[in-house]
């Protein structure tokens, strides 16, 4: 993992190896977030550098003691037909390697293609599902990002990889609905934000959206644990601020765009929890009669879970129900349906 620097590697093994009793929740999935890797490599991550700093001594460096000059790291080479002939006849002469451990080898260079332009693809991926463009601050429009999904997608099917190909097959079942959160803006919009009652100019509204648009993004990648953008959010929030400078009205109508845009559907690790809980109950359900007993079993579903009382968390003690202000009777959900207890 290139990208990773040593002061990267040594923060992820401090957070990784704190006892899971001691570690804050979902610090892990943060890690992955921020750096850019998966769950797994962050756990490998962690137990690698316990092993190097427990292994013998004289493997180890002693503090303050002199060091040769290290060479630069070499530069990422792309892979190619021509370099893969190249490694062939490296790994053949003077290598002496035999034919099983070339195709291992082969295969190994075949896969960090595969990686590159996955990763590629995958940093396309996650722009498709941006609702403010970063730069511009522009709120995007479903066509822009609907064509660039449809090319992510298009791209991601031709690798030759399993689990990269059942990801696309995956993100296809869902295209329709993954962009549906742009259009639910997009009507918030026009209906909650009368800019024009406030600001005649049509050039002034736009502009007026992108600035409080772009402040609200960067502030939410702050929040998300991106720091490198401080400074570019610390820009935004200037200009927001010299924009609505003594002007309340202005300062309300900012209030109500970023509470709009934060109302905006979209994952969260609240929905990645929701629905990794009801993945659990359908894996034992492979089909359901017709569409309608689907939605019954999905309404249950509902009633059940807005009635769990969260366990930990900042939510511990009480149910979706009660923070959400709904008193539906009881606390008991099978009461409601009418089976009270005997």
């Amino acid at each position: 993992m290139p990208h990773l620097s040593l002061a990267d590697l040594l923060f992820i093994a401090a957070l990784t190896n704190i006892p899971s009793a001691r570690r804050p929740w979902g610090a892990i999935t943060w890690l992955a977030d921020v750096f850019r890797i998966s769950r797994v490599s962050v756990y490998a991550v962690g137990k690698r550098v316990v092993e190097r700093l427990q292994g013998p001594a004289k493997d180890r460096l002693l503090a303050g003691a002199p060091q040769a000059p290290q060479p630069c790291p070499p530069q990422m080479l792309p892979v190619t037909p021509t370099r893969l002939a190249r490694t062939i006849l490296t790994a053949t002469f003077p290598g002496n390697v035999s034919i099983r451990p070339t195709k291992q080898l082969l295969q190994e260079a075949q896969l960090i293609a595969q990686h590159d332009t996955y990763a590629q693809w995958l940093g396309h991926l996650y722009d498709a599902f941006e609702l403010v463009d970063r730069r511009s601050g522009e709120i995007r429009e479903p066509e822009t990002n609907a064509w660039l999904l449809e090319q992510v997608l298009s791209a991601m099917e031709q690798i030759d990889q399993s689990r990269v190909r059942k990801f696309a097959k995956t993100l296809r079942n869902h295209q329709k609905q993954l962009l549906t959160f742009l259009d639910w803006a997009a009507l918030a919009m026009t209906v909650s934000t009368p800019t024009g009652q406030h600001i005649s100019s049509p050039r002034e509204q736009k502009l007026f959206v992108r600035t409080v648009a772009r402040c609200w993004l960067l502030r939410q990648a702050l929040i998300n644990g991106h720091q490198h953008w401080k400074a570019e959010a610390n820009q935004a929030k200037a200009a927001l601020l010299s924009t609505i400078a003594a002007d309340d009205k202005l300062a309300e109508l900012a209030t109500q765009l970023m509470q709009l845009l934060d109302a905006t559907g979209r994952t969260s690790s609240l929905v990645k929890n929701i629905n990794g809980i009801l993945k659990s109950f359908f894996y034992s359900r492979q089909s359901f009669r017709n569409l309608e007993t689907l939605q019954a079993y999905l309404n249950l579903f509902t009633l059940w879970h807005n009635m769990r009382v969260y366990e930990r968390g900042k939510r511990q003690g009480s149910n979706p129900y009660q923070l959400a202000d709904i008193d539906p009777g009881s606390d008991d959900w099978l009461a409601l349906l009418g089976y009270p207890p005997s």
